[in-house]
């Protein structure tokens, strides 16, 4: 409940930040952009011929080609700068969305939540892909969240690692506990929308925030949490011209089992088979 409550907390700063506007307008400058660079429309085709004929004729739609393309590599590269800057823009953003989430959950809340998400991640990824691999077999999968759980649970068997998806308890002095470590190399940051992992915990710790951890269940907050899953879930296989059969949990379980039940999976290989 803690970390539902702090990644709202995340989104609601986001919706309060004046400087969101300013995507719609870089949004509407890169389909400008986009068209006078990329898009070539009658002028370039005019030019394109009067540089193909008698070459008395022809410098003037070499020159002319020339302005054009000089034009374009001009927009082209003040584009990229708008860029940039958007990008380094939607990181400070991201970090003061956190602090927000921050001031209201304190600084653990969120940090656990990114820490669980890879592997959640992971997981819902390996769930949709089981639901398409049943789809191909005239089935849908009832529940992709149980799915999801499903996976988590079973690839901390392939794993050996029960802590896998998991948060470690606090220690003793939570001011100075760290779950993300700096890596050796990251990927180039000057397009990346998000910081790093490790920067957002340290932002987040900076001025350290004690408040209490909820671990029950979110899905407390519903009146009929499995009505919504199947609903939910159900939302997946709209528009198609055929709807395949609902199976029940117990099916789906037993696909899932066999799914696993592969010597590659072998918890001691420890998933690098």
């Amino acid at each position: 409940l803690s970390e539902l409550k702090a990644v709202l907390a995340h989104e609601f700063g986001h919706f309060a930040q004046r400087t969101m506007a300013v995507g719609r307008w870089v949004y509407i400058a890169q389909q400008i952009a986009g068209h006078i660079v990329v898009k070539r429309d009658a002028l370039d085709r005019t030019l394109s011929w009067i540089s193909t004929i008698d070459i008395r004729v022809a410098w003037i739609g070499w020159i002319l080609r020339t302005i054009v393309w000089s034009i374009r590599s001009l927009v082209d590269t003040m584009f990229g700068w708008v860029m940039l800057a958007q990008r380094a823009l939607d990181r400070e953003m991201e970090r003061q969305a956190d602090l927000v989430a921050v001031s209201l959950t304190g600084s653990d809340a969120l940090v656990h939540a990114l820490h669980r998400l890879e592997a959640a991640e992971e997981a819902l990824d390996r769930a949709i892909a089981f639901a398409d691999t049943e789809l191909a077999k005239g089935r849908a999968v009832g529940d992709l969240f149980a799915a999801q759980t499903f996976m988590l649970e079973r690839m901390r068997v392939v794993f050996a690692d029960p802590a896998y998806g998991r948060v470690p308890p606090l220690p003793a002095d939570p001011s100075q506990h760290r779950l993300f470590e700096a890596r050796l190399a990251h990927p180039p940051r000057m397009w990346s929308t998000h910081p790093p992992n490790e920067e957002r915990e340290a932002n987040a710790k900076r001025r350290y925030v004690s408040a209490p951890l909820d671990d029950r269940s979110p899905w407390l907050l519903f009146d009929q949490p499995d009505v919504v899953r199947t609903a939910m879930t159900a939302r997946a296989y709209q528009g198609m011209a055929k709807q395949p059969e609902l199976v029940v949990a117990a099916v789906t379980t037993r696909e899932l089992e066999a799914a696993f039940a592969r010597t590659f999976l072998d918890p001691a290989y420890r998933g690098m088979y």
